[in-house]
């Protein structure tokens, strides 16, 4: 939870909420409310306490809502014996109304456990923080986010409270002023397109953006060149909800998996007897790949590719759902070489049909400088 404005929740991680009971020993019904205005009524129970608190787990009512970058807002109301909800007295939480976020995403344990030794939380350590890197990228919590060019995608962040501005060589080129009714609210930062702008009006190309608010620095992203030109990369939601892309630097094999071969009896008119025969098969398209040479730090970005459950492969400009899977190298030695990591990458659908995906729009062909096609008997010559 957070201590700034309302009570905060990460999807992924528990939601406990306490319920007023009334009471020593008694019982208390409540009833939990999302949506604009707390419009949608999700549940409705009952809860013991012998202190007159009860913490009570609603983890499971906000599952859907982890996977996708976004905040919801909810709230507990508790009801009375003749079955009324206490009426709200204008303040944000008291004991019988709670009003709470929740936050798409999580955390990891090993995270959680870190920020109870620091006395702190996700939200003013990281989320809400005008101190530190706030954006909702995996690749790193520290204060360098490193880039490939050719894997930016606009940074998410949640409305701030306060200003920030983006520096380049000690000037703010841009501020990001905070907006009324937008705290809180998913926004992103385009480097791409603040790169491509200063191109244009500054004739210069920028690689070093520094993040600072009036009273901090807050991080720098660092935009990397692209050793290696790809049409292949794979885009995946990150343990935030987030969009992250990673380009595939090496060789990509197109190696499909079948079903196994299932025998069927057929009649046979031909010799008047039962025949064996193979059943059509299925196939999985699927590819293997490997994503270049990564560093320590790049080889567990990678982790969070694997555990996502939202992965596309994005092949010459075109997206295809995939799942991912992989037998990672090890991840981190003392020797602290890059390793190549290897990728399996495979379509969500089992086909039992096989098409050419090449079309005749593909084809150009081939003619003289008159625009006279060139022919072979009575065949056009295609390239």
């Amino acid at each position: 939870m957070g201590t700034n404005d309302a009570i905060n929740y990460l999807a992924g991680n528990p939601v406990l909420i306490p319920v007023h009971t009334g009471g020593l020993s008694s019982t208390g019904r409540f009833r939990i409310y999302t949506g604009d205005n707390y419009a949608n009524l999700v549940f409705e129970g009952v809860a013991f306490s012998a202190s007159g608190i009860a913490l009570v787990d609603v983890t499971e009512l906000f599952e859907s809502y982890r996977s996708v970058a976004g905040v919801y807002p909810a709230k507990m109301a508790t009801v009375d014996t003749m079955g009324q909800e206490y009426v709200d007295n204008g303040t944000v939480n008291n004991e019988y109304l709670l009003k709470f976020k929740v936050f798409a995403g999580g955390i990891s344990k090993a995270l959680q456990r870190k920020l109870v030794a620091l006395n702190t939380n996700i939200f003013d350590w990281k989320l809400k923080s005008n101190n530190s890197n706030f954006f909702l990228t995996t690749r790193t919590n520290g204060e360098s986010i490193v880039i490939p060019e050719n894997e930016l995608l606009p940074l998410y962040y949640y409305g701030r409270s306060a200003r920030f501005y983006i520096m380049v060589d000690g000037f703010a080129e841009f501020t990001i002023d905070p907006s009324v009714g937008t705290t809180d609210t998913l926004q992103a930062v385009d480097i791409a397109s603040i790169r491509e702008s200063l191109i244009t009006s500054k004739n210069k190309l920028v690689s070093v953006f520094d993040i600072i608010t009036d009273s901090s620095y807050c991080c720098s992203i660092v935009i990397t060149d692209s050793i290696f030109q790809t049409e292949y990369f794979l885009k995946f939601r990150n343990s935030w909800g987030a969009w992250e892309k990673i380009a595939i630097d090496g060789v990509v094999g197109f190696t499909p998996t079948f079903d196994d071969v299932t025998k069927v009896t057929q009649w046979d008119d031909v010799i008047a007897d039962f025949v064996s025969k193979n059943k059509r098969k299925k196939a999985t398209n699927a590819f293997s790949a490997y994503v270049g040479y990564k560093t320590a730090s790049e080889r567990l970005f990678i982790i969070d590719l694997l555990l996502s459950d939202t992965v596309v492969l994005i092949a010459h400009g075109l997206e295809y759902e995939v799942n991912i899977s992989a037998e990672l190298p090890t991840l981190i030695n003392t020797s602290s070489d890059p390793v190549n990591v290897s990728l399996k990458i495979e379509f969500i659908d089992t086909e039992t049909n096989f098409s050419d995906l090449i079309i005749d729009s593909e084809y150009e062909v081939l003619s003289t400088t008159t625009l006279e096609n060139i022919t072979s008997g009575t065949a056009d010559i295609v390239v």
